[in-house]
């Protein structure tokens, strides 16, 4: 519940400190974590170069939080420094359970669950979810002028009980993360009243983009892992096996359709790039996944896919606007690239390249150097490289690429040797079976008691069926034959 509850949570209330109750639920677990590895219920996890990485890209933050303490925002660098130690007691949490074979064989469903729900909550904002809020939005903006008109009038005194309402209302804005009056407002009800790109838990639909694919990534690769042409299949009835086929099918296809709604030019990359990747082990006979022609599947793909931008397309939910306004989309990014570059080498502050600005500090210290064409003022540089650049400083910079170096340097060995990482082949247990019902259930419980309230229990509620048909659309994937 704790994985499946942090990755589907927006995380753009950290610098406020509304998610520091995951941190802390981290920490906690790291208790029973050592208590585990002191009896010897778990062998202690060798110390590797990617722990040493992961130190590094969780401590460079808070090390440069503390150089910066009293020069910045402290309360939104303290909430973040605790978020990013939060995130270290999750990878140790990960590296103990590394030992276990059960947990290693849930991976698949884990990460296809999380995708297929998300995907889900995203299908079902854009068509259903997005109606509502534009109208309560609407109603609110209407009744709160009304009651500073009834305040503001001369003729009749304010009763108490406008004042009482007129506070509730503002105090409802600034909770659901409606800016102040002026081009922020603007802009944030452009979003809201134009805008149907799903954003499911998250703020941007560039977020959700980005978690859909990355799920899709690791969703594959771990069904390629499973579907050897060596490997003998699973010994369940025909019948069986075509529902999970058809489930399977079903949940990529939400998922797909789901990331062409977003309209993310960038995550569209990614997944071309991705592909093309695989493509290219394929042809270069450097990859165990193929071993033989798949046309059908190939074809199968192109048809959904093509499917997918048609309904879009034809429900209004993709335009000619997404393509022809894809340059001025990198032109923007480009001025916030622009005008973090000369941030973070600033002669005023000639130490900055090396310690960065520190976390929640980005926006305050961005100003000065932004653009005059640049119409935004971000809170952070939309980049992944400057992110941890201007976050952590030179040490938080080296340590995000060497994890994507490791990565890469992983895949193309086990793809040279031919052996890319399959599931083993020990018997999966029965109660986790029982458990993908609790745990389902259990994120949306655990997500209404730390940072939601019951008014989002039906949006919830669609995250819990997506999780339970990731979870049995993947078990395909980790059953043993």
């Amino acid at each position: 519940m704790l994985f499946r509850s942090r990755l589907i949570t927006a995380t753009e209330g950290a610098v406020l400190g509304q998610t520091l109750g995951w941190a802390v639920l981290s920490l906690l677990l790291l208790i029973p974590a050592g208590l585990a590895l002191a009896a010897g219920a778990h062998p202690l996890p060798r110390f590797r170069v990617i722990d040493v990485i992961w130190l590094v890209l969780c401590l460079a933050p808070v090390a440069s939080a503390a150089l910066h303490f009293g020069a910045g925002d402290d309360r939104a660098a303290v909430n973040l420094g605790c978020e990013w130690l939060g995130l270290l007691a999750t990878w140790c949490l990960l590296r103990v359970l590394q030992s276990e074979t059960a947990p290693f064989k849930a991976w698949p469903r884990l990460i296809a669950a999380i995708t297929v729900g998300l995907a889900l909550l995203g299908l079902w904002q854009h068509y259903f979810g997005y109606a509502a809020d534009r109208a309560e939005y609407l109603s609110l903006i209407t009744r709160q002028t009304a009651l500073r008109a009834e305040l503001a009038s001369p003729s009749q005194p304010a009763s108490s009980q406008a004042r009482r309402e007129l506070a509730e209302i503002e105090s409802l804005l600034f909770r659901l993360g409606v800016p102040e009056e002026g081009p922020s407002r603007k802009l944030w009800e452009a979003r809201l009243l134009s805008s149907s790109e799903p954003v499911g838990l998250f703020a941007l639909a560039n977020t959700l983009a980005g978690a859909l694919l990355v799920g899709m990534v690791l969703w594959g690769v771990w069904w390629l892992a499973s579907h050897q042409p060596d490997q003998p299949l699973p010994a369940i009835s025909s019948t069986r096996l075509g529902i999970r086929r058809v489930s399977t099918g079903l949940a990529w296809a939400l998922v797909g359709f789901c990331l062409v709604l977003t309209k993310s030019r960038t995550a569209w990359g990614g997944t071309l790039a991705a592909g093309g990747l695989l493509t290219l082990l394929q042809a270069g006979e450097q990859s165990g996944w193929f071993h033989r022609p798949r046309w059908r599947t190939l074809f199968l793909i192109v048809a959904g896919l093509s499917l997918a931008i048609g309904l879009a397309s034809w429900s209004g939910g993709l335009d000619r606007l997404v393509f022809s306004e894809a340059f001025k989309s990198l032109r923007y990014r480009a001025e916030y690239w622009t005008g973090s570059w000369r941030m973070l080498w600033d002669r005023k502050h000639p130490t900055r390249w090396l310690t960065g600005v520190g976390p929640g500090n980005f926006r305050a210290c961005y100003l000065p150097f932004k653009l005059a064409e640049s119409s935004e003022e971000i809170a952070d540089p939309h980049n992944l490289l400057l992110d941890h650049w201007s976050a952590g400083g030179l040490p938080g910079l080296l340590a995000v690429l060497a994890l994507g170096g490791m990565a890469l340097a992983s895949l193309l060995t086990s793809s040279r040797a031919g052996s890319t990482s399959r599931i083993p082949d020990t018997p999966f247990p029965e109660k986790p079976q029982r458990l993908e019902w609790i745990g389902a259930f259990g994120v949306v419980v655990v997500l209404m008691l730390l940072g939601s309230s019951f008014d989002a229990a039906w949006p919830l509620a669609v995250v819990a069926v997506g999780l339970l048909l990731g979870g049995w659309a993947s078990r395909n994937a980790v059953e043993s034959p």
